[in-house]
C-alpha cells in the first residue's frame, strides 16, 4: 500500500480509500493510484478489507446444471463481472430441484453473500424474503416483481421467428420439443410458436418432457418421432437437439429433406454436421454479464436502470431447414 501511495504521489490514507472503493477523491488522483497499483502488481488483502468494512465480497450463483454448455457460458459471464468488481463467486447446482435450490439459497445467505444470481427452478416461490439482492437469470420468477430483477431473452419472439421460417420453407407438421413445463421460458416459447402457426392457418404440436437429462430424453424423443411423424422440429436446447439427432439417425430420418430442425443454442458441433443444424443463438455470455451488472448496481444501492431485461436472439438458418417442393 505504501509503495502504491508513494508512486501515485498521494497519502497512504488516500490510496487506501481509493483501492477500497470508498474514495470521493478527484478523478486525477484516483487514476494515478489505480495506475500505480497496476504497475506494481498490487493485490488488495480481501480478508483485511472484509474485516474493516464488515462485508464479505462474496456472490452466490445457483444454476441448474453446469455440465450444460449454456449454463457454463452463462456462469463465465457472471464470474467475469463479479471478479472485476472485486468479488469471489460461490457456485451451487440445483439440478432443477426446488428443494435443493432453497437449501442453496439458505446456505448462501448464512455465508453472508452480498447478492445472488439464480436460474430459478420453482420461480423463487420458496424465497419469501431475502436480506440481499437476488437477480433471476435465464427465466423469470413466478411473480415477475419478485427479487431485484431478471435477465432473459425474448423467447416469444425467437420461437415465433423459427416457426415462421419453417412454415415459409414448406414444412407443415411442426412440433415443439421442450422440457421443464413449469418455467417461464417454456410458456413463452409455446406462445410464440403457436401464434406464428395460427397466423398461417396451422397448429404446432407441443411435446414437453419432465427430464432435462440426455439419457432420459433420447428414448422419449425416438418414440415421439415414430408416433407423431412431424416434418419439422424446434428443439428447446442443445441437449434436446442432441437427442433429436440421435433418434433421427436410429429411425433413418434424413434431416432437412424429411424433417426440418431448428434448435435453441448454437454449439460448435452443430455447424459441422451434414446437414448443418439451424440454430437460435442466444447471447448467453451477455446474459450472465448483464445479470451480474444488475446485481452489482443493487448491491451498491442504485435503484436506477431497467430491472427487467430481455435480450435478442439470432436465428441462423442452415442445411437442416430446406425449401421443400410444393
Amino acid at each position: 500500500m505504501e509503495s502504491v501511495a508513494e508512486r501515485a504521489g498521494v497519502s497512504r490514507a488516500t490510496a487506501a480509500r481509493i483501492l477500497g472503493g470508498y474514495s470521493g477523491s478527484r478523478s486525477k488522483a484516483r487514476a494515478r493510484v489505480l495506475q500505480a497499483a497496476e504497475e506494481l502488481g498490487y493485490k488488495p488483502n480481501k480478508l483485511a478489507k472484509s474485516l474493516a468494512s464488515r462485508r464479505s465480497f462474496k456472490i452466490g450463483v445457483i444454476l441448474p446444471d453446469i455440465e450444460n454448455a449454456y449454463f457454463a457460458r452463462l456462469y463465465r459471464g457472471v464470474e467475469r463481472v463479479c471478479h472485476n468488481a472485486g468479488y469471489t463467486v460461490t457456485l451451487g447446482i440445483s439440478g432443477e430441484n426446488a428443494e435443493q435450490e432453497l437449501l442453496l439459497l439458505q446456505d448462501m445467505l448464512s455465508e453472508q453473500v452480498e447478492g445472488i444470481v439464480v436460474a430459478p427452478s420453482d420461480g423463487l416461490k420458496g424465497l419469501t424474503e431475502s436480506t440481499v439482492p437476488v437477480v433471476s437469470v435465464d427465466r423469470m420468477p413466478a411473480n415477475e416483481m419478485a427479487g431485484d430483477g431478471w435477465v432473459t431473452t425474448d423467447n416469444y419472439d425467437s420461437a415465433y421467428r423459427a416457426t415462421a421460417a419453417l412454415i415459409d420453407a414448406g414444412y407443415r407438421r411442426l412440433s415443439l420439443l421442450l422440457n421443464l413445463p413449469h418455467i417461464s421460458t417454456t410458456h413463452e416459447r409455446i406462445a410464440g410458436a403457436s401464434e406464428a402457426a395460427a397466423e398461417r392457418g396451422l397448429l404446432i404440436d407441443r411435446h414437453v418432457m419432465a427430464s432435462h437429462l440426455l439419457d432420459d430424453i433420447v428414448p422419449a424423443i425416438a418414440d415421439y418421432l415414430s408416433e407423431a411423424k412431424p416434418d419439422a422440429v424446434i428443439a428447446g436446447d442443445a441437449v434436446i437437439c442432441t437427442a433429436v439427432v440421435i433418434a433421427a439417425r436410429k429411425l433413418g430420418i434424413h434431416l432437412g429433406d424429411e424433417m426440418g430442425l431448428v434448435t435453441y443454442d448454437d454449439e460448435p458441433w452443430m455447424s459441422l454436421l451434414e446437414p448443418a443444424i439451424s440454430t437460435i443463438e442466444q447471447p448467453v455470455y451477455e446474459i450472465g454479464e448483464t445479470a451480474a451488472s444488475l446485481l452489482m448496481s443493487r448491491i451498491n444501492g442504485s435503484l436506477e436502470g431497467e430491472r427487467h431485461i430481455r435480450l435478442s436472439s439470432l436465428l441462423k438458418l442452415r442445411g437442416s431447414v430446406r425449401a421443400l417442393k410444393p
